[in-house]
């Protein structure tokens, strides 16, 4: 900022005249002026506060007693000093998620040439960073940087002399990227029908987090749902098409502005679940008056909901027309793993029972399915019975009804025994002697012999009505089964045991074959 200036006296025959004093001009290209006097005994001139690095011309003449003498100019430089101001107009723009553009112009006041340009970067985690830059660069790509880094950037410039002022601070992020995946990842089954899918946040945001999305699949079944909860969310609940026992494909990712995160999956099986399907009885059958043996198709994974556990084989003896709900306090179970099983203690022969098959899981036992067993008469002796219910006229009550009995009738000249017994059905026979009296006591043995007449055919008749339910009971589970399976009907022991009561006159064989034609 100081120019030194020198110069000699005129010579004295260039002189016009006494040297009184010397005038010092001067002046520079951007329109510096400066006009000053010097004494006559000083041959120098210091000239201060001017612009480094500037170009000034300065010239000398020396004033006589009679004018002014000749003119010596001379130009020269001033010396560079550090930039008085900084780099103009920068600016930093996001490049992508990892790099950012700074852009910047030199200072107005160099006050020299330029040798280089220094960055100061400032990642706002604890670090900084100074990146020097050639002078001829006027922009500059910071890369390495992370998806949505907060950047604060100075700028300096310098000479040979030194190094300028810091330019302000400029602030400004990379670009936002898809983020990491969750962590703490975890999938569990709250039930048959729900799962429970938690997670933290991902390591990596890489951006502001927007929402999470859950994908839930079953490739067998095509099934899909997807959910979408806010980004203050780190579990759902998931019940929407949620089956028992099933493997989910379960998927969550996080989303920012940028887009959807990495993904993370897990296969679960869902809780298990009662058997959804009763087993299908193939074989249903009596092997003998206390036995029966069942046998049936077993059940798939998917129809079980679960891993088989065992199967519950329910029986009771039936006291009424229809296999209803057992009694869980009169009926007999037994577990099986197998899809057969033969029942040989507890079973009463002539009776009829009722039998419920149903598969169990951990979950608990499924559907059953109920079937009527009936019972095998084996001789005349042993026959089935079935209870039968009061018809309120007083003329049946609740009793076993045998099949009709051989009636035998023992006369002679003292006595007359006519006997009715049914071993099945009534507890007790019917014996009424009759003695031959002679005279008019013939008369009164008449009498006696019409009303043991009238309460034979009174007996007969509650026997025959008493048939005729036994035979309806039968008929209308067959009429049942016909709509359903011809073939398991003929195979039936009941339609034999029908067949032979038409074959003691009984009229319950004509709708029965009626039927029996129509389904053939």
């Amino acid at each position: 900022m100081t120019l030194h200036l020198d110069w000699e006296g005129p010579q004295l025959d260039e002189r016009d005249g006494s040297v009184t004093s010397y005038e010092v001009n001067c002046t520079s290209s951007f329109g510096y002026y400066h006009l000053v006097s010097v004494d006559v005994g000083l041959l120098e001139y210091d000239l201060v506060n001017l612009a480094p690095f500037s170009n000034y011309t300065c010239c000398a003449s020396a004033l006589t007693t009679n004018g002014n003498s000749s003119t010596v100019c001379a130009t020269e430089e001033t010396l560079q000093d550090i930039p008085s101001d900084v780099p103009q107009n920068v600016t930093v723009n996001n490049h992508s998620a990892y790099a950012v553009i700074i852009e910047w112009e030199p200072p107005l006041t160099p006050n020299g040439i330029i040798t280089l340009y220094t960055i100061y970067a400032d990642y706002n985690n604890g670090t900084s960073q100074e990146i020097d830059v050639k002078a001829t660069d006027r922009i500059y790509k910071l890369n390495g940087l992370s998806p949505h880094q907060l950047i604060s950037i100075n700028i300096s410039a310098s000479t040979v002399i030194g190094e300028g002022p810091l330019s302000s601070t400029i602030s400004e992020r990379t670009s936002q990227a898809v983020p990491s995946e969750v962590t703490d990842f975890e999938v569990s089954a709250l039930s048959p029908n729900e799962l429970l899918v938690s997670w933290s946040l991902p390591e990596y945001h890489n951006g502001i987090l927007t929402k999470y999305k859950i994908i839930v699949y079953n490739k067998v079944y095509n099934y899909t749902v997807s959910l979408f909860v806010p980004d203050t969310s780190t579990n759902v609940t998931v019940s929407d098409g949620i089956e028992p026992f099933v493997p989910y494909t379960v998927v969550v990712s996080a989303f920012t502005h940028a887009g959807e995160g990495i993904a993370l999956s897990q296969i679960i099986f869902s809780e298990e679940g009662v058997p959804s399907v009763e087993p299908e009885l193939i074989l249903s059958e009596r092997t003998d008056a206390t036995s029966l043996h069942l046998l049936w198709e077993a059940l798939s994974l998917e129809e079980l909901r679960g891993f088989l556990d065992s199967y519950v084989v329910v029986f009771e003896e039936l006291n009424t027309y229809q296999c209803l709900d057992l009694d869980p306090l009169t009926s007999q179970s037994v577990l099986v793993q197998e899809v057969f099983i033969t029942i040989s203690y507890g079973l009463m022969p002539g009776k009829e029972y009722c039998v419920e098959v149903a598969a169990e899981t951990s979950a608990g036992a499924g559907i059953s399915t109920k079937i009527t067993i009936p019972c095998v008469q084996l001789s005349v002796d042993q026959y089935c019975s079935v209870e039968l219910t009061e018809l309120g006229n007083g003329d049946c009550i609740s009793t076993t009804v045998p099949p009709p009995p051989e009636t035998t009738t023992k006369t002679t000249a003292d006595s007359l025994n006519v006997t009715e017994q049914s071993e099945a059905s009534a507890h007790e026979s019917v014996e009424v002697p009759v003695f031959a009296l002679g005279g008019s006591a013939g008369v009164l043995a008449l009498i006696i012999i019409i009303v043991i007449v009238a309460t034979f055919c009174v007996a007969l008749r509650c026997t025959r009505r008493n048939k005729k339910h036994i035979v309806q009971q039968p008929r209308s589970r067959l009429r049942d089964s016909f709509e359903n399976d011809c073939a398991a009907v003929m195979e039936n022991p009941l339609y034999a045991g029908v067949k032979e009561e038409k074959l003691r006159g009984l009229p319950s064989y004509d709708e029965l074959e009626e039927m029996s034609n129509k389904c053939n």
